[in-house]
């Protein structure tokens, strides 16, 4: 998520076809004209695809499971980061990996980081089933599968809660992840983007536990 002019995708095709057969999904809402030139140069270029989305309208087209790694690098701010992670991890392999760029990266105004309190909020509800391998200018977890629906229903509407000082109770039970994700973006979403993310600061990531 977030390709731009494609360099990162270019990185990760070139990397990727050396391992054999792949497919690159490349999200952005808005990809710019060199795109797809850089992308002519690199390695295995058919075998990228581009789907231009806002990133939680792709996450949510998208069917479940099929990916080893997901890199998020998209809009840099809280909520929206927090969207495309807990978007992200239905699609997300037993064993693979997500990985947060700019995870450090300080707003010049503000001296905030929001990325790293949007990824706060996402670890506090996934942190069960993540092992942190790499922590600086990237955040990079394993996600060693197996979610519990109901586990992670609860820490969402925990987290939404703390978040969005509401009192946020899912009207109707998800009935699996992708119904979670859809709920969401429904009922959701406007709360999460309208409000500071001050209490996203209570949230704590372990230093990498895992090699």
């Amino acid at each position: 998520m977030g390709s731009l002019q494609g360099m990162s995708a270019c990185y990760l095709a070139d990397h990727m076809s050396i391992g054999g057969a792949f497919t690159l999904t490349c999200i952005d809402p808005e990809f710019q004209p060199e795109f797809w030139s850089n992308i002519a140069r690199c390695s295995s270029p058919d075998r990228v695809r581009a789907i231009q989305k806002k990133s939680q309208d792709a996450l949510l087209s998208l069917p479940c499971r099929p990916f080893q790694l997901i890199h998020i690098d998209g809009w840099h701010i809280a909520p929206q980061v927090f969207i495309d992670g807990l978007f992200s991890m239905p699609l997300l392999a037993d064993g693979g990996y997500v990985i947060f760029d700019d995870y450090l990266k300080e707003d010049q105004t503000t001296k905030n980081q929001p990325v790293k309190a949007g990824v706060q909020a996402f670890w506090e509800v996934f942190a069960p089933w993540l092992d942190v391998v790499i922590d600086g200018r990237q955040l990079a977890c394993r996600f060693s599968g197996s979610l519990c629906l109901d586990s992670v229903v609860s820490k969402t509407e925990s987290v939404l809660k703390a978040i969005t000082g509401k009192a946020t109770t899912f009207k109707e039970r998800p009935a699996d992840f992708a119904d979670l994700c859809q709920t969401v973006a429904r009922d959701h979403m406007d709360d999460l983007f309208s409000v500071s993310w001050g209490q996203a600061s209570a949230f704590r990531i372990p230093k990498r536990v895992a090699a």
